[in-house]
């Protein structure tokens, strides 16, 4: 029997992520049209004073190994925490989701989009602020 084709929607990949052309903005292309959205709403925050300023695609080291290393989509510097605006979760997002309460050091907020709205599905403490050791 042969295998069965992966559909692979309008945006020809699995994940459904829209043509880069359409991901882009200020000159940069994005992973998704809604990390694209997120990083203009946080860009009206930066231009209204509500937020100090953000880092984008910042590299944090999860554990020991130099090259075990992830990128969350930004970093909110005043308030001290990453933002990762998903849709798909995958299996390698839930293995940095565990390394990422084992060793980093500020909570990460994964940020999805219902509608035309974005809302916090979850945040990930580091057991580093709870007091737990490694």
């Amino acid at each position: 029997m042969a295998p069965r084709p992966v559909h692979l929607g309008r945006a020809g990949n699995k994940y459904n992520v829209a043509a880069a052309a359409r991901r882009q903005w200020q000159g940069r292309t994005y992973d998704s049209l809604a990390e694209m959205r997120y990083a203009i709403e946080l860009d009206a925050l930066v231009d209204g004073e509500a937020i100090v300023d953000i880092v984008e695609q910042p590299s944090v080291k999860l554990g020991t190994d130099p090259a075990c290393r992830y990128r969350p989509d930004f970093l909110i510097v005043q308030d001290g925490y990453f933002v990762d605006v998903k849709g798909q979760e995958t299996a390698d997002f839930r293995r940095n989701v565990k390394l990422w309460r084992q060793y980093a050091r500020l909570p990460l907020h994964v940020i999805k989009v219902k509608g035309d709205s974005f809302y916090t599905a979850a945040v990930v403490e580091p057991s580093t602020l709870s007091g737990e050791s490694h």
